[in-house]
C-alpha cells in the first residue's frame, strides 16, 4: 500500500469510515441505474419486483429519512419524491409521474449525500454511539433506540441491497 493510502485509510475516525462506505458503491449504483432504458424507469419487470426508478428514488429516499428524520429531526423530503417512501405501492403512472429524469434523480441523492455527509462533519465519533432524541424517534419506532452509528449501518447495507435488486432488473432488460 502506498504511502498516500495508508495515511487516508489508516488513520481514519469512525464518522470518515462511514462516509467512505457509504460513498464506496455510490457511483457503481448511480451507473446501473442510468443503464437502464428511461422507458422502463416506472415499468415493474415482473408483477412482484419494484420499478427501477422506484427502487433508486427509495434509496435516496430513505437516505434522507435515515439521517434527516431520524437523527437530525429534519423531514424536508420533496412532495413530489414521498411516493419513494417505504411500504408505498405506487402504480406504474404514479412513479412515471414522479420521476422528471434519472439526471433529477441522481442529483437528488447527491444533493441527499451532501447532507449527510455535512451531518457527519457536525458530530464526533463519540457521538455516533448516542441515541438521538428527535420527534420523530419518540413514537417509539422499531429502531428508537438505536445509536447513531446503526443508521448509518442501515443506510449502507439499503443501498447495496437495492443495488442487487436494481443489477437483477438491469440484466432482464438486457436479456429481453
Amino acid at each position: 500500500m502506498s504511502d498516500e493510502k495508508a495515511s487516508i485509510y489508516g488513520n481514519m475516525s469512525e464518522r470518515h469510515l462511514l462516509k467512505w462506505a457509504l460513498d464506496y458503491t455510490m457511483p457503481w449504483i448511480v451507473q446501473t441505474f442510468e443503464s437502464i432504458p428511461d422507458d422502463r424507469l416506472a415499468v415493474r419487470p415482473h408483477a412482484n419486483i419494484n420499478a427501477p426508478g422506484w427502487i433508486f428514488g427509495h434509496i435516496a429516499v430513505t437516505e434522507r429519512k435515515h439521517v434527516g428524520l431520524a437523527l437530525e429531526g429534519i423531514d424536508d423530503v420533496p412532495p413530489e419524491y414521498r411516493i419513494f417512501h417505504t411500504g408505498a405501492r405506487p402504480t406504474e403512472q404514479q412513479i412515471a409521474d414522479a420521476i422528471e429524469s434519472k439526471d433529477a434523480l441522481v442529483k437528488y441523492w447527491q444533493e441527499v449525500r451532501a447532507k449527510t455527509g455535512r451531518y457527519l462533519d457536525t458530530i464526533t465519533d463519540d457521538d455516533l454511539a448516542g441515541v438521538p432524541e428527535t420527534p420523530w424517534l419518540a413514537r417509539a419506532w422499531p429502531n428508537s433506540e438505536n445509536p447513531r452509528r446503526e443508521w448509518f449501518i442501515m443506510t449502507i447495507q439499503h443501498q447495496n441491497a437495492h443495488w442487487g435488486q436494481l443489477t437483477v432488473i438491469e440484466k432482464l432488460i438486457a436479456t429481453g
